[in-house]
């Protein structure tokens, strides 16, 4: 003999009924919109960061620009890029470039939906340790803000800029009491 609960019974027809909007006066839940990759849509940029950074995915060439203060000259390398969807929900960026003749490279892992977050390491930039980054897009571009330890006094900001439409990645050196300045762009076109 089987005995049903008085829970399952009372309960789970009404519930079953408002999961479904089959009850009458009760709306159900909105679920979140979907991008074209299946990600939920952020309300606030319209779309989230692995939705914005699809025109991206894929092989990358072109160049490095570096510099360390606003007065020098860049230094120019040629970059290498690419760019895929990891986890589903997350975009990395795995890079190379070089410093002189001594190559270097880097890896940006980024995603979110209303706010986008990330991770950076780069073998000359951040040596052993990596970077946090929070933002959140902006007039098409992928603004993100970070922070690291200076030698004295207050830390230094690090801004990392992507913007999809002509695909250029900045990076911008913040001094306490002065505006950002860019020390990086990697230019990239599609590679062969």
């Amino acid at each position: 003999m089987v005995m049903e609960c008085s829970f399952v019974t009372r309960y789970v027809p009404a519930l079953t009924r408002l999961a479904t909007g089959r009850h009458p006066g009760v709306t159900p839940p909105s679920r979140p919109r979907r991008g074209a990759a299946g990600w939920p849509v952020s309300l606030l940029s319209g779309m989230s960061v692995v939705d914005h950074l699809t025109p991206l995915l894929g092989r990358w060439q072109g160049t490095n620009r570096l510099r360390l203060m606003p007065t020098d000259d860049y230094q120019t390398s040629a970059a290498t890029a690419t760019i895929g969807v990891t986890a589903a929900r997350f975009v990395s960026v795995a890079y190379t470039w070089a410093d002189g003749d001594a190559p270097q490279d880097g890896l940006l892992l980024l995603g979110g939906d209303e706010d986008a977050a990330a991770v950076w390491v780069d073998s000359w930039h951040t040596g052993p340790t990596w970077m946090t980054f929070a933002g959140g897009v902006a007039d098409g571009e992928l603004r993100l803000r970070g922070s690291y330890p200076a030698e004295s006094g207050p830390d230094w900001g690090w801004h990392i800029h992507v913007r999809p439409r002509d695909a250029v990645l900045t990076m911008h050196n913040v001094v306490p009491g002065h505006e950002p300045y860019q020390v990086v762009e990697l230019a990239l076109q599609p590679a062969p």
